[in-house]
């Protein structure tokens, strides 16, 4: 698969045009051939806007879950909240469960299936969703940010935010970098 980077001049808010401009630059709908169902993963993890730079922006979660309906995907978004909120509580609130048209998922409430992660040279066994083991394809929506443990993030901690709360734990007293590698090789997006 080729990359591609795209660089644009900075914009108030980003609108369904700019979304379908850059799926089809990706060849997005070739590329999504044969694969039915997929999982979004934003970064959604806190009671914040996305002015604040915590969260990822509604508005461009909706429209990329509009463009996989209408070509025909079945869609879920999926979320941890961080340690500190109810979970339940947060999605509520922020109304995850109403805005968007495509099942949400609270990833601590879910069926899990064990995988092995290798950590300093060690197997571990990990609980991560099934549902996200199930599906076609992954979109890792992370809002771009810095971390105390780990420096910068860039979209490889947003999958981080797959792990159940005590999975999560196990990560940062195993090794941190070495669960998101591992999580990485897991959920390639």
């Amino acid at each position: 698969m080729q990359d591609h980077i795209f660089i644009a001049k900075k914009i108030k808010s980003i609108s369904r045009k700019e979304v379908d401009f850059l799926f089809s630059k990706l060849n997005a709908e070739e590329k999504l051939k044969g694969k039915r169902k997929i999982f979004i993963k934003p970064n959604l993890f806190a009671p914040e806007k996305s002015k604040t730079g915590a969260t990822v922006d509604f508005d461009l979660i909706s429209y990329v879950v509009d463009y996989l309906n209408e070509i025909g995907k079945k869609v879920y978004i999926g979320e941890v909240a961080a340690h500190q909120y109810d979970s339940e509580k947060l999605f509520r609130d922020i109304g995850v469960y109403d805005r968007f048209n495509a099942e949400f998922i609270n990833l601590n409430f879910t069926e899990f299936k064990e995988v092995l992660f290798e950590i300093k040279g060690k197997k571990y066994s990990f609980k991560v969703p099934k549902i996200v083991l199930d599906c076609d394809g992954i979109i890792n929506m992370p809002k771009y940010k810095t971390h105390a443990a780990t420096l910068l993030t860039m979209a490889i901690k947003n999958f981080y935010g797959l792990l159940p709360g005590k999975e999560k734990w196990r990560g940062h007293a195993l090794g941190l970098n070495e669960t998101f590698y591992n999580i990485q090789k897991l959920f390639p997006s």
